[in-house]
């Protein structure tokens, strides 16, 4: 299922009013200047929306505790493609901190295993490569 609305503060207070529905706020691609060359750009912060309910936030902390890379999928590009994750963790702080420095329960770190060109892509969180469903809370 996928949801997409043109207004970003009307989608983020619908999705933190919802009891269950939590989504994606932005995604950031870390580009260190100091990182070698070949590291580039092959980090990804995806930011989750807050919620306010404990509820809400406990079900996102397992869930996002719970993810593989095969959970992870990227689709498009034009000159790079079938762009791979290769690691999936919750609650790294990158050094330097990013700006603005992440909410680390809510953010997802997604390293993948190349740069990507500067082309539109998708990340997808699946239940696996075969069910393109979202992840189970």
């Amino acid at each position: 299922m996928i949801y997409f609305c043109c207004d970003d503060d009307r989608r983020r207070n619908a999705v933190k009013a919802h009891p269950t529905l939590n989504g994606i706020d932005f995604l950031e691609v870390v580009d260190d200047h100091d990182d070698p060359f070949a590291e580039r750009q092959r980090t990804l912060l995806v930011h989750f929306i807050e919620k306010e309910t404990p509820q809400g936030h406990t079900s996102l902390v397992n869930m996002l505790d719970g993810l593989k890379p095969e959970n992870v999928l990227i689709e498009g590009g034009e000159r790079t493609r079938d762009i791979v994750v290769t690691s999936v963790t919750r609650n790294v702080i990158t050094s330097p901190p990013a700006s603005p420095p992440p909410v680390s329960d809510h953010v997802l770190t997604v390293r993948v295993n190349k740069a990507g060109d500067f082309s539109t892509y998708i990340l997808r969180l699946v239940k696996d490569a075969k069910i393109s469903e979202p992840p189970s809370a």
